[in-house]
Order: structure tokens, then C-alpha cells, then sequence
């Protein structure tokens, strides 16, 4: 059994200069991605809806909030789609700074194919991170809150 330890945000962010992005991305889409996909299939079995599936997996899991969702806020300051102002975190959407990495939150452009074994469930390519405030808004105007 494999056991993910959490991401610890801040320590990576002080040395992600240092940091190559295929380590990033190695502990982004390696046993993470397996297991992500695990739960989801399995969750998608019992909701019969994707849309819920993802939203069950993003707002109660520590798969999510504690590994995918830091990596992939790191990996896209590492390819400076976000950008780190004086300690302060910029959403590229309404340009608004914000304190805590937190406020962040990546966004899946669209729900990935669990069924093909080599998709990968959070890869920054179907992921685009933006404030929470856009992500609402992104919903809204999807319709799909």
C-alpha cells in the first residue's frame, strides 16, 4: 500500500528555483494520479455523474487538498502562470494578490476520461489555477454549482 506524505507548500515554494519541474510533476501524476483515479471510478460507480464525482474528490479528500492541490498551484508558479508578488499570490484571471496559497485553487477545464488507463486525472494541461472567486464564477457560468 502506498502512503503519500502531505505536501508541505511553503518549504517546497522556498526552493522551487531549485526544484526541477519533473520532480513536481513525477509527484504530481506518479502513485497520486493512480489513486486519485482509484477513487474517483469508484465514487463515479455509486453518483452516476461526473460533475459530482469531482466535486465529492475536490471539496472531501485529503487526496486532493493536502497532495494534488498544492502541486499543481506549485507547479504552475514553477511555469510562472501564477505569479508570486512580494509573498503574495496573484490570480491570473482578475489579477487580485492574495496572502495565503490557499485562496488559490486549480480548476479541471474539463473532466477527464477515467476510463482510458493513461489520461492522468490532474494533469496541469486539463488544469487551469485560479482564486476562488473566479472558480465560482467559472462554475456559474457553466452551470454547473
Amino acid at each position: 500500500m502506498t502512503v503519500l506524505k502531505n505536501v508541505e507548500f511553503e518549504k517546497l515554494l522556498e526552493c522551487l528555483n531549485a526544484c526541477p519541474l519533473s520532480s513536481l510533476m513525477d509527484l504530481l501524476l506518479g502513485d497520486l494520479d493512480a489513486i486519485s483515479k482509484n477513487f474517483i471510478k469508484k465514487n463515479y460507480k455509486t453518483l452516476h455523474n461526473m460533475g459530482s464525482t469531482y466535486k465529492l474528490y475536490c471539496e472531501k479528500t485529503k487526496l486532493w487538498n493536502d497532495h494534488a492541490k498544492p502541486l499543481l498551484i506549485l507547479i504552475a508558479i514553477k511555469q510562472k502562470k501564477i505569479k508570486v508578488i512580494n509573498n503574495k499570490f496573484e490570480c491570473p484571471r482578475c489579477k487580485k494578490t492574495y496572502e495565503n496559497w490557499r485562496e488559490l485553487t486549480p480548476h479541471h477545464k474539463r473532466y477527464t476520461n477515467l476510463f482510458n488507463y493513461r489520461v492522468k486525472l490532474n494533469h496541469p494541461r486539463s488544469i487551469e489555477v485560479m482564486c476562488i472567486a473566479c472558480h465560482e464564477k467559472e462554475h456559474h457560468i457553466r452551470g454547473d454549482i
